[in-house]
């Protein structure tokens, strides 16, 4: 697909199948359920943005643990997004046990990072919604368009 920092990215051809999947969920089930009322067109597009946002966030994972690893000085020359997630491809072991947890631990800080970032946005975007513990369902019928995108994106 393209080189990020002389890290080459390729995607497996199986993101077809999860991509349906993904979006024909969100499509069909979570954003008409949340919102009957709002166009076809309109959950038709968030939910194949919400789908492309997944990936981004899945590539982004792997790209951190790839950054790190080369800042330790493992050979990391391709990152692969398959269905399943994705992996970055070491061409040599870590240096050290310091190097492999830094390295095991920057996706997932990326993620947690990414998710703070994510709420966040929907906070801005649509302002202070009522959480209720009991109904965490209400949380995302308070959610508008944009909002709503981001909120798939919490996890990946």
């Amino acid at each position: 697909m393209g080189q990020i920092g002389g890290i080459g990215v390729h995607l497996d051809r199986s993101l077809i199948i999860i991509f349906v999947l993904i979006s024909f969920s969100l499509g069909a089930g979570v954003f008409p359920g949340w919102h009957p009322y709002w166009p076809p067109a309109l959950i038709w597009g968030l939910a194949i943005a919400s789908t492309l946002a997944f990936f981004a966030s899945v590539f982004l994972h792997e790209l951190a643990h790839a950054l790190v690893g080369r800042a330790a000085g493992i050979d990391i020359h391709r990152i692969t997004i398959f269905m399943l997630g994705g992996v970055a491809h070491m061409e040599n072991e870590p240096p050290s046990r310091k190097a492999e947890f830094a390295m095991a631990i920057a996706g997932p800080i990326a993620s947690q990072v990414r998710g703070v970032l994510f709420l966040a946005a929907a906070d801005w975007i649509t302002g202070p919604v009522l959480i209720e513990p009991r109904h965490p369902r209400l949380l995302f019928l308070q959610l508008g368009p944009a909002g709503g995108c981001c909120g798939p994106c919490f996890g990946a």
